[in-house]
């Protein structure tokens, strides 16, 4: 993918999630960004998903080793602060690195 096109994507997901109301204000925005990356549980895991940019909860949950509430509450985080979006496929839930959260990486 060429800088151009990845312009471009970029640009249809920020219009995307700012209709659908999930940025609000840059001030809160900014403070779910900073609780999302104190962790490095949680920058670790975003390094994760986005080298393959698909893993499922359960390879999440092998990989960090933490309990499902752990993993989930970690997960949770990471989707509020737009880094990674959850998806469906088959009923098996997949986490997805995002636009910015391949700006994180």
């Amino acid at each position: 993918m060429d800088k151009e096109e990845s312009l471009k994507i970029r640009q249809e997901w920020l219009e995307k999630i700012k209709k659908e109301g999930k940025l609000k204000d840059s001030a809160k925005d900014n403070r779910i960004i900073l609780t999302a990356l104190q962790n490095p549980a949680r920058r670790e895991m975003i390094k994760f998903i986005g080298i393959s940019n698909k893993k499922s909860l359960e390879e999440v949950k092998e990989r960090f080793k933490p309990d499902l509430i752990q993993a989930e509450l970690n997960l949770n985080i990471l989707e509020k602060a737009l880094f990674i979006k959850k998806v469906e496929e088959d009923g098996v839930v997949f986490y997805t690195i995002t636009p910015f959260g391949e700006a994180y990486l």
